[in-house]
């Protein structure tokens, strides 16, 4: 028996498919089955995954396309391992990859899932961009409220929790399944992240993100609605709260007052329940860039008038205050990297 099962689900994969297959088939770690879930292709994915001989690679057909969460569950039920990694049929896991995640949970067993870095490549392979996660169970939980703290594609988690505790991915949930399922994971386990770019995330016309941006919001609102009430507890059902919570996810802010109490309350909260939070620089830089982001979502005229009420707010902790200018001055680049850590030492006594 394998230690690790890499689960990759393929509708129409071409003409990504194979560079995705062979960066898995060309792992430093090579103790695993390659289980690939073919949703009922219409071009020639399964004639290419066919193609490699490979014994490691075990293929399930569906008989009919039920869609990638689906998929994905056919194959979490069809999975003989412990450990399972999962892997998009257009992106490409970089050769150490496997190897880094396996030892990141064989020294860590509080640890039940665990993500990368990611780098975007555009479809010539091209390197476009990047992006780091926060690495700490503290931080990702903070991070759960307003985005998702680890990428679907880019994970290995227990399959005993996901799938025996937590019955897997909601079904009802077609393109953000990755963010519902942790808003279950985090109220009751821990997770990571491995802080090197191990996955390259194809950015194309094709790819899910891109093909339904409509009905992903929509599920972003359910999804963003219920994290206060899993993760810190926060019961609140009236329709204004929920609206509140829900101008988290605009990017044309109509009442940005509402979208700073919510962060207030969210970040009073989750406090409360994790004290550590308030000396945590890597929680502190989320919130200080939720701040700015609502300054970047909101008209000029008042800009100035909530950056007043932020900085009342901030200014009762040097810390926060110190981490929120060194933020907006990467943000806007206003203020000279020297100067960015010279403000925060000399106005608050702070070193960041």
């Amino acid at each position: 028996m394998p230690d690790v099962t890499v689960l990759m689900t393929v509708y129409n994969g071409l003409p990504y498919l194979s560079a995705a297959i062979e960066s898995i088939l060309g792992q430093t770690f090579c103790d695993f089955e390659f289980l690939i879930v073919n949703d009922c292709s219409t071009d020639h994915s399964r004639d290419v995954i066919l193609g490699y001989n490979d014994p490691r690679i075990r293929l399930i057909d569906n008989t009919e396309n039920i869609n990638q969460t689906r998929s994905l569950n056919r194959g979490l039920e069809a999975t003989r391992t412990e450990l399972v990694a999962r892997m998009d049929a257009d992106d490409i896991s970089h050769p150490h990859r496997l190897e880094k995640q396996f030892k990141y949970l064989s020294y860590q067993p509080d640890i039940v899932a665990v993500g990368t870095n990611l780098r975007f490549i555009d479809t010539r392979g091209k390197v476009i961009g990047d992006y780091k996660f926060p690495e700490d169970d503290l931080t990702l939980r903070w991070m759960q409220l307003f985005d998702c703290p680890v990428s679907c594609g880019a994970v290995m988690f227990k399959r005993s929790v996901i799938w025996d505790r937590l019955g897997g991915f909601e079904p009802s949930i077609r393109y953000s399944q990755d963010w519902e399922l942790w808003s279950r994971v985090i109220p009751e386990y821990r997770i990571g992240n491995v802080p090197e770019m191990l996955v390259d995330v194809r950015q194309h016309p094709g790819a899910s993100s891109s093909a339904a941006s409509v009905p992903m919001l929509e599920e972003q609102k359910k999804i963003i609605r219920e994290n206060p009430k899993r993760i810190l507890g926060i019961k609140d059902d009236s329709i204004e709260w929920l609206d509140k919570v829900e101008s988290l996810l605009e990017k044309r802010l109509r009442h940005p007052e509402d979208r700073l109490s919510v962060i207030e309350t969210l970040f009073e909260r989750f406090c409360e329940l994790h004290p550590e939070a308030k000396n945590s620089s890597a929680v502190i830089k989320i919130l200080a860039r939720q701040y700015i982001e609502v300054l970047y979502y909101t008209q000029i005229p008042r800009q100035i008038l909530l950056l007043k009420r932020i900085w009342t707010s901030l200014s009762q902790s040097p810390r926060l205050s110190s981490i929120f200018l060194y933020e907006l001055g990467s943000a806007v680049r206003l203020v000279p990297t020297r100067l960015r850590y010279w403000i925060p030492r000399n106005l608050f006594g702070v070193d960041i």
